[in-house]
């Protein structure tokens, strides 16, 4: 689906991802992280320990977050790290890819920022 025409929201939009890796770091099994985009350009999921809603906007394959907001929740702090390593990527974000297994790709800086599946 690499460079593939069409309406790019349509990659994105439905079943929620869940995020594999941040950063190549991975993830906690226990700690779901989890992106769901909408058509509205609206974003929300789940960041490890809290929840999230915000907008997101599209340009081709370019993808940007707006302002993020969550909730306040406490957890342990492997859990918070997690979490605070996923909002930090989300802020980096500049385009996003859909791999050969169907993975999402974000990317900043042409690096890896973050992997999905759903």
């Amino acid at each position: 689906m690499k460079g593939c025409a069409g309406e790019p929201a349509s990659l994105l939009v439905g079943d929620e991802w869940v995020v594999e890796d941040i950063g190549g770091a991975g993830v906690i099994d226990m700690a779901r992280t989890s992106i769901l985009f909408d058509e509205g350009g609206k974003v929300s999921g789940g960041g490890a320990c809290n929840r999230f809603g915000g907008t997101y906007q599209l340009t081709g394959e370019g993808l940007s977050f707006g302002p993020i907001a969550a909730t306040k929740r406490a957890c342990p702090p492997a859990v918070m790290d997690q979490e605070d390593r996923f909002f930090d990527a989300l802020a980096s974000v500049d385009r996003f890819a859909i791999d050969e297994t169907g993975a999402l790709i974000l990317y900043g800086a042409d690096k890896p920022l973050l992997l999905a599946r759903r």
